[in-house]
C-alpha cells in the first residue's frame, strides 16, 4: 500500500509541475501585454491540466514577475522591467 501511495503522490507532484511549467510558458508569452494579461493566460493555462483528477488552479499571488539572467541562470523577483514568469 505504501508503494502505491508513493507512486500516487510522484504522479501528483508531476502533473503539478507540468501544469507550473506550462503556466508559466504561456504567461511569458505574455508580457509585451502587460501584467493582467500574463496572469489571466497563466491561470487559463493551469484550468487545462489536472492534478489528482482535478483542474489546477493559480491564485495571483502564486505567479511571479522577475528578470531571469542567462549568465548567472539566477531569477530575480520583483523588478521593473520583468523578462521571465514562474
Amino acid at each position: 500500500a505504501f508503494a502505491v501511495d508513493a507512486s500516487y503522490i510522484s504522479l501528483v507532484a508531476t502533473e503539478l509541475q507540468n501544469a507550473a511549467d506550462a503556466s508559466a510558458l504561456a504567461g511569458v508569452a505574455r508580457l509585451a501585454d502587460g501584467n493582467a494579461a500574463v496572469i489571466q493566460e497563466a491561470q487559463e493555462t493551469a484550468l487545462s491540466n489536472e492534478a489528482a483528477g482535478a483542474p489546477v488552479t493559480l491564485a495571483n499571488s502564486d505567479i511571479e514577475f522577475g528578470v531571469f539572467d542567462l549568465a548567472t541562470r539566477n531569477f530575480a523577483s520583483g523588478a521593473a522591467n520583468p523578462n521571465a514568469v514562474r
